[in-house]
């Protein structure tokens, strides 16, 4: 998921005194030529400056993995149509770099001080206690394997990328600009 404040004067209509906040899923079980966009676009993203964009994540440690294995699943057709040459042990996930997210919950953690019981706070609990507001968790434990998958899950998708950013906002973290 991508989630965004689109900054003001970029040329969009603007209905409210608040930038938009717009959100994108993408969807990583892809094959193909779509396999090589989807992985371009992640490593695009997490090659930006901090100065411009500062991705966000939440227990990021899962996603991490997913995108090794995205790049991993890139490096072998790759591979498999001659596009690249390994040299030695070289290692699919090695291609995948360090990222520089910021992850919201490691945050939530250390700022807690001691709130949430000596626990990992989940989501829900992290944006009650900052926005106020609970997230719906409702589609968290459905069929991501099924494809496609259903508006109501790319509905809960985005909304959890959103609501990253409006936490990262109330924690004190500003758009850049």
């Amino acid at each position: 998921q991508i989630a965004v404040r689109v900054p003001e004067g970029n040329g969009a209509i603007q209905s409210r005194s608040t930038p938009e906040l717009r959100a994108w899923v993408i969807d990583s079980a892809v094959h193909g030529t779509h396999l090589e966009s989807v992985v371009e676009l992640l490593q695009w993203i997490l090659s930006l400056s901090p100065a411009h964009v500062v991705p966000l994540g939440f227990a990021f440690d899962h996603d991490c993995t997913q995108i090794a294995a995205l790049a991993a699943r890139r490096f072998l057709a790759e591979s498999e149509r001659g596009d690249v040459q390994p040299k030695g042990d070289v290692k699919p996930e090695e291609g995948v770099g360090p990222m520089a997210v910021v992850d919201l919950q490691a945050v939530a953690v250390a700022r807690g001080g001691g709130a949430w019981g000596g626990g990992t706070p989940g989501l829900g609990k992290v944006s009650a206690r900052w926005l106020g507001k609970d997230v719906s968790k409702k589609e968290q434990c459905s069929d991501w394997d099924r494809r496609p998958l259903t508006a109501s899950q790319l509905h809960y998708a985005a909304a959890d990328a959103a609501v990253l950013v409006e936490i990262a906002e109330h924690m004190g973290f500003t758009r850049a600009g």
